[in-house]
């Protein structure tokens, strides 16, 4: 009787752990995609800013290709962007236009972040958004 108690409760202890070991996986799995993600969004965005300043804030139809395809034309297939990024979801500003103090600002408000763990659910990612300066011309 006793043997059969004691298989039990290891059978309790086993399904105890596996359960927490899942759960911190997908968290850990959830972390390292949002930084994966981040990062490659961070340098898209990068990379179109450094493009508008030496080719032309005018343009911005090719900045925002260059965050959303990472090429200044859209494919021809009218495919969506990283990570399904539509192009409205890519801002593109200019304050200071004309002066010494002008910018260029390109911002993705609200990356596109898909978390796997239930209890993280909602909006955690920040906005990513770069800022170079452009000649007053």
């Amino acid at each position: 009787m006793r043997n059969r108690k004691q298989r039990g409760s290891t059978v309790i202890e086993t399904a105890l752990v596996l359960t927490t070991l899942a759960v911190l996986l997908v968290g850990a799995m959830d972390v390292a995609q949002f930084l994966f993600v981040h990062s490659l969004l961070t340098e898209r965005v990068r990379t179109a800013a450094r493009y508008g300043a030496l080719h032309g804030v005018s343009d911005t139809d090719s900045i925002r290709n260059m965050v959303l395809y990472d090429s200044p034309s859209a494919p021809a297939n009218g495919s969506a962007g990283a990570f399904g990024m539509q192009a409205d979801s890519v801002a593109i500003d200019t304050p200071g236009k004309g002066t010494e103090d002008a910018r260029l600002v390109v911002t993705i408000a609200k990356p596109p972040y898909k978390l796997n763990f239930p209890l993280a659910a909602g909006s955690i990612a920040p906005g990513i958004m770069v800022t170079v300066p452009i000649s007053a011309n």
